[in-house]
């Protein structure tokens, strides 16, 4: 098993530029204990280089742990792709005990030449801290060391955090941070209007229907029903519009339809959002426990909601 010092870096990442703050994430929770290379945090070190050389060499042998955060795209753009061929020459010669895949989008299929047993680790079904829990153990069982974190790797930790911070609040109150918020319920719609046809071909005798308008989507059967919005009240705040979900007994109007009501249908639940900003997940959903989640996953569990209604029992 190779040593500590075989290796200029213990952790090298690999990633698309709308996953930099992940990657910068990653690179802050694990910089303490071990040495990681992210291209946004060492351009001072490739200035001046060859630069498609400095990246093969990185990934192709001065990294013991190589992390590809990975979505449909890797590979294609430019730095991406010159970080996959020094990839993909070291697992031909090594294997893949140095890749970790860590799946940012669960929708998103990975490249076929990877075995299965490492890229199993989906961001939205176990979060953040397990993936640096895994990452670190993948270093250690290749003979890499945690170090102690210093008192200036903490200080550099703490003000990149209180940066972010700072950004995230100015885009709160801006134009920019409410279209970003717009595009994700956007996201989140279009995503439950995928689920619920995929739901609805699998099992047609449901008689599942839905229909989107703008941020908005209902989903509806005979017995029970669904319904999506996202509450936007300022064109450059985006305190005070939650993303509200309310689950119906019975068939509700979809948000296509110019129909009214005779009788009011009865709401069984309702649950709340607020739109929110972190390192990892980047633009995302916070319910009232103050558990963040991305869009993608949030829409899977939308459509759980329904089925759990139609499943569970009661009278429709």
């Amino acid at each position: 098993m190779p040593n500590s010092t075989e290796y200029e870096y213990d952790v090298a990442i690999s990633f698309l530029s709308q996953d930099v703050d992940l990657a910068r994430e990653l690179a802050d929770r694990l910089s303490p204990e071990l040495r990681v290379f992210v291209y946004v945090d060492r351009q001072e070190e490739i200035a001046g280089t060859d630069g498609l050389t400095t990246f093969r060499a990185i990934f192709r042998s001065a990294a013991r742990l190589v992390v590809v955060l990975f979505r449909d795209g890797w590979g294609e753009s430019n730095w991406t792709r010159v970080e996959q061929e020094a990839i993909t020459d070291r697992f031909l010669k090594e294997g893949a005990s140095f890749l970790f895949f860590l799946m940012v989008d669960p929708k998103s299929t990975p490249p076929p030449w990877v075995p299965d047993k490492h890229i199993r680790f989906n961001l939205a079904d176990f979060g953040l801290e397990q993936a640096i829990g895994a990452i670190k153990l993948r270093v250690q069982d290749a003979g890499g060391i945690l170090r102690r974190e210093t008192i200036a790797d903490r200080a550099r930790r703490a003000e990149e955090l209180a940066a972010f911070m700072r950004e995230t609040d100015q885009l709160r109150r801006s134009e920019r941070g409410v279209k970003a918020v717009r595009t994700s319920a956007l996201d989140l719609v279009a995503e439950v209007q995928r689920l619920a046809t995929e739901a609805s071909n699998a099992a047609p005798r449901l008689q599942l229907e839905a229909a989107s308008h703008d941020v908005s989507i209902g989903l509806r059967t005979p017995r029970a029903s669904l319904l999506l919005q996202w509450v936007n009240r300022y064109v450059n705040v985006i305190d005070d519009s939650p993303l509200v979900i309310r689950v119906y007994r019975g068939a509700i109007i979809l948000p296509s339809e110019s129909r009214i009501y005779i009788w009011e249908p009865q709401l069984l639940e309702e649950h709340r959002y607020n739109p929110d900003r972190s390192q990892s997940l980047g633009w995302c959903w916070r319910d009232q426990a103050g558990k963040q989640t991305t869009s993608s996953a949030l829409a899977e569990h939308v459509v759980r909601l329904l089925l759990d209604q139609i499943n569970s029992g009661g009278p429709g």
